[in-house]
C-alpha cells in the first residue's frame, strides 16, 4: 500500500430543515455540535495493539437554529446553521501501524434538542459535559472495537444491506477491522453502532450536569432531546470530492434534517521540473549522402553528427503546503546517494531520430550502457549530465519526500523504492537526454524549403520545423519520450513522402574529439 496523504478537510453543517414539529405550534431547536479525528496526532502506536486516541473540537455555545423565541414550522426552513457554529477545519495525518498504514478518521457529530423550559446556564451545563464525555466514550469503544467485539465485527463484516461481505479471518484479525473501517458501508455500520452503545452513557451525563444545575420549574418541563446524528470520513475517501453529509433526528415526535458537506485538498503539492542547463555538441563524423528531395534529382549533401553532453537540471518545487524536511532522489531504481556520483543507464539508438540524409550515420549509435553522472545541489535541486554519447536515455527520475513527524528516511541507505513508496511521499519526472544530434548542409534546407514552399529556418539559420529532429538546447524543458514522438511525428509526415536516401553505406569521416566522450 502506497503512503496515504495527509489531507487538509473541511466539514461543513449548512442547513437544518423541519420535516415535522414535536410541538403542534412550533419548535425552538438548538445544536450541540462536536468534531473529532483520529490519526497519527492522537494513536499510540508504542503498545499492541495501538491505542486509538481521539482529540475532539467543540463547536460554539451560540447552538440556536433560529432567532432566540422564536418557534418555528416546516414553512420556515431551510434555515442557514451559523458557520461558527457548523463549520470546522483540520488536517488528517495517516498513520503507520502494525502491518501498514491507517489513513485517518474525521467526523462530526450532532446532537439536535428542542427548547422548552431550561435556562441558558443549564443547557451550557448539559453541553459542558456532552463536550467533555463524548470523546473518552468514542475511544473506549473504538479500541474496543480493535481489540475484538463480536458485535463490532459484524458490523464490519456487513454492506449496507445487511449482507456479509467481509467474514472476519481466522488470524490477522486486528488488520481485517483497520481495513474493513476504510470501507464506506461497515464504517456506516459501525458508527450506528457506535451511537447506540454512547447515547444511554452520554444521556446519564448530560442529565446528572442537567440536574445538578437546574431548579424544579426547569425541571418540570425539561428540553427535550431529539436525536443524535454522526458522519465519520476516511481521509482517503474524502479526496474523492464534495461529499454530502445528511444527518436525520426523528426522536420525541420530530422529524429535522441537517444538510452539509466535506471538502478536502492534499496538504502537500509538489511537482518535479526539468529544465536544460547547459548542452555543448561537438562535431563527431562528416559525411555526403546522395538523396533526392522532391522531384529535384540526385544531390549530395552534407551530414554532420553531434555528440552532445547535456546537464538537465531538475527542482522540486513546493506548489502548497510546507516545504519537506527530506528529499531522496532515485534514477530509476538506483538512490542517489551522497552529494554526487554516476549511476550506469541503457542508452537507445538513434535510428528513430536519424531523419533524412541522416539515416545511414544511425548504425554508429545502436545504444548500450553509457553513464548519468548527478549532483546535488541542494536538498530540493538536482543536475544530471551524460557522460556518454551512446544515443537516447530515457528514464526516471523519483523524488520520496518526508515531512515533520513522518518514519525517518536514513539517505545513506534509503532502501527500495516499493519500501520508500510505503513510507514517504513520492513523485517523479520521466526525461530523456539527447545525446546525438544532427545538422545538415545549406543546400538540403533551401531544396526542402523549396519544395514545401514555406521557410523552415529562423534568422540564425536554425531549422524550427523537426526536420533535423529534436536538439537540446538550454532553457528548454526537458524532453521525454512522449514530446520526442510528438516532434518525430511531425517530422516524419514533412520528409518520408519527399526525401529518397540512394545512400546505404557512405564514406564516413571522424572528426577529432576536442574534449572527452
Amino acid at each position: 500500500m502506497s503512503r496515504p496523504p495527509e489531507v487538509d478537510v473541511t466539514i461543513a453543517l449548512t442547513e437544518f430543515v423541519i420535516g415535522r414539529t414535536r410541538d403542534s405550534d412550533g419548535d425552538e431547536p438548538y445544536l450541540w455540535v462536536m468534531r473529532f479525528k483520529v490519526d497519527a496526532d492522537t494513536i499510540d502506536t508504542g503498545v499492541l495493539p495501538p491505542h486509538l486516541g481521539v482529540r475532539t473540537f467543540p463547536g460554539t455555545l451560540l447552538t440556536l437554529v433560529a432567532p432566540a423565541e422564536q418557534e418555528i414550522g416546516p414553512g420556515d426552513t431551510p434555515l442557514a446553521i451559523r458557520p461558527q457554529l457548523g463549520a470546522f477545519q483540520t488536517r488528517v495525518r495517516p498513520c503507520r501501524t502494525v502491518g501498514g498504514w491507517f489513513e485517518g478518521l474525521v467526523g462530526i457529530v450532532c446532537l439536535t434538542w428542542e427548547v422548552d423550559n431550561f435556562d441558558y446556564s443549564t443547557q451550557e451545563a448539559g453541553y459542558h459535559a456532552f463536550q467533555k464525555s463524548f470523546g473518552p466514550l468514542l475511544e473506549v469503544e473504538l479500541n474496543t472495537l480493535l481489540a475484538g467485539d463480536p458485535e463490532y465485527d459484524d458490523a464490519l463484516s456487513r454492506n449496507v444491506h445487511g449482507d456479509v461481505v467481509s467474514a472476519p479471518p481466522d488470524d490477522l484479525k486486528i488488520l481485517w477491522r483497520v481495513d474493513r473501517l476504510g470501507d464506506r458501508d461497515a464504517r456506516s455500520n459501525v458508527v450506528e453502532l457506535v451511537i447506540k452503545r454512547v447515547k444511554s452513557q452520554l444521556r446519564a451525563r448530560i442529565e446528572s450536569a442537567v440536574l445538578a444545575e437546574a431548579d424544579i420549574f426547569e425541571l418540570a418541563d425539561p428540553d427535550n432531546l431529539t436525536g443524535t446524528g454522526a458522519a465519520v470520513f476516511t481521509s482517503r475517501e474524502l479526496l474523492g470530492g464534495f461529499s454530502p453529509i445528511r444527518l436525520r433526528y426523528t426522536e420525541e415526535g420530530a422529524d429535522y434534517m441537517i444538510n452539509g458537506y466535506t471538502l478536502a485538498r492534499r496538504s502537500h503539492h509538489y511537482s518535479i521540473a526539468g529544465t536544460i542547463l547547459s548542452a555543448f555538441p561537438c562535431p563527431a563524423v562528416w559525411t555526403q549522402i546522395e538523396a533526392e528531395v522532391c522531384d529535384y534529382g540526385k544531390k549530395t549533401y552534407t551530414v554532420t553528427a553531434n555528440e552532445v553532453i547535456v546537464t538537465t537540471r531538475f527542482a522540486l518545487t513546493t506548489l502548497a503546503g510546507e516545504q519537506p524536511t527530506r528529499v531522496v532522489w532515485f534514477l530509476d531504481s538506483v538512490p542517489l546517494t551522497g552529494a554526487s556520483g554516476s549511476v550506469a543507464v541503457p542508452f537507445a539508438g538513434v535510428a528513430d531520430i536519424a531523419l533524412g540524409p541522416a539515416s545511414p550515420l544511425a548504425t554508429r549509435w545502436p545504444g548500450g550502457e553509457g553513464h548519468i553522472a548527478y549532483t546535488i545541489i541542494d536538498k530540493f535541486t538536482i543536475d544530471l549530465t551524460n557522460q556518454d554519447c551512446h544515443g537516447t536515455y530515457s528514464g526516471r527520475l523519483h523524488a520520496f519526500l518526508t515531512y515533520d513527524g513522518d518514519p525517518p528516511i536514513d539517505p545513506d541507505q534509503p532502501g527500495t523504492l516499493q519500501q520508500l513508496d510505503d513510507r514517504s511521499y513520492h513523485t517523479y519526472d520521466d526525461f530523456s537526454i539527447l545525446s546525438v544530434e544532427f545538422d545538415y548542409d545549406e543546400a538540403y534546407v533551401r531544396d526542402l524549403e523549396n519544395c514545401l514552399h514555406q521557410q523552415i529556418t529562423n534568422q540564425t539559420g536554425q531549422t524550427f520545423i523537426g526536420i533535423s529532429g529534436p536538439k537540446p538546447r538550454p532553457g528548454q524543458p526537458r524532453p521525454n519520450e512522449l514530446t520526442i514522438a510528438q516532434s518525430l511525428i511531425q517530422a516524419h509526415r514533412l520528409l518520408d513522402d519527399i526525401v529518397v536516401v540512394h545512400t546505404a553505406h557512405p564514406d564516413i569521416t571522424v572528426l577529432p574529439r576536442l574534449r572527452p566522450r
